[in-house]
Parts: structure tokens; sequence; C-alpha cells
């Protein structure tokens, strides 16, 4: 376990295929690699965006933590850590990586924004209804007062005559 590193906060595209000097986390001798894997769902089968990487020593995984670290790695910072180690939560944002936090702050920006347009799109939406149902009021024609508040037939309304009529 004290060889043993979780790397976070990777891309959907990251998985064990990519050639390892692509990857930013060798800084020594890999004894064995584990990324995890959806297992039921409609992602089955989908990186689940972390992995586990085991080194030949501790030295090796400390280096390897501490030059991967928050470094990008396919359009994300990378969150790397030991197994083992604690991490601090504060305000449901991890606390020791800032470049997490970053990301976290921007994204709960564009939420908010997202939600004043939505807010503000459809407070419009009910203006322009209320404004259909205003002028279909106006449009709507009184009631006839003969036949009980009733619209003659078209029959009866060419014939006045059988209006009055009991049978």
């Amino acid at each position: 376990m004290e060889h043993k590193l979780y790397v976070g906060n990777l891309a959907p595209t990251a998985n064990e295929y990519i050639p390892h000097a692509n990857k930013p986390n060798l800084y020594g001798k890999i004894v064995r690699e584990q990324f995890i894997w959806h297992k039921h769902g409609p992602k089955r089968g989908e990186p689940k965006g972390f992995c586990f990487v085991e080194f030949a020593t501790k030295q090796e995984a400390q280096t390897a933590k501490e030059r991967a670290n928050g470094r990008m790695f396919l359009g994300r910072p990378l969150v790397v850590r030991f197994v083992d180690e604690k991490v601090l939560y504060s305000n449901d944002r991890l606390s020791d990586d800032s470049a997490v936090v970053e990301a976290e702050k921007a994204r709960k920006q564009e939420n908010e924004r997202d939600k004043e347009h939505k807010r503000i799109s459809n407070e419009a939406k009910i203006k322009a209804i209320q404004a259909k149902l205003a002028l279909m009021k106006k449009e709507t024609p009184p009631a006839s007062s003969d036949a009980g508040g009733k619209q003659p037939s078209s029959y009866s309304a060419r014939n006045p005559s059988l209006r009055d009529r009991p049978y």
C-alpha cells in the first residue's frame, strides 16, 4: 500500500492502452496499474475516471506524486495521492488540490449563469402566455341571450320561426 498511488480526474478517453511514454505518472518502475471500469448501467465498459498505480519503491511513488499532481493530462488536471493518504474536505471541495478547486469554482459559476438564463427565459415564456390569454379573452364573442345562453344551431338560426315552438 505504501507504493500505491490513486490517480484521479482522468479524462474518459484515458485507459490502460495509452502508451506508457505519454503518461505523466511514470517516474519509476510501475509494478501494476489498475483502471477502474463501470460494471453496470449505460456506461458499462467505460472507465470511471480514476486508476491505481503501484510503483516498485516508495521513493518512486513519492516522486511521481510530486511531479504529476495538478499536471494537465488530456485536458484535465490530475489528482495524485497515496492510497492510504487522508484527504481533507471543506465545502464539498478538496482542500489540498488547488487546480481541482479552481475548476470546481468555474463549473459552479457556469451552472449559476445557466440557471439565471433559464429563469429569465421561463419568465419571458410566462409573460408571452399571459399576453396570449389576454388577447384570447378580448377576441371571444359574448354569448347570445336567446335560447338560455346557448348558441342557436345552424338550422334554427336560418329559420327563426322554429325557435319559438315548444316541440
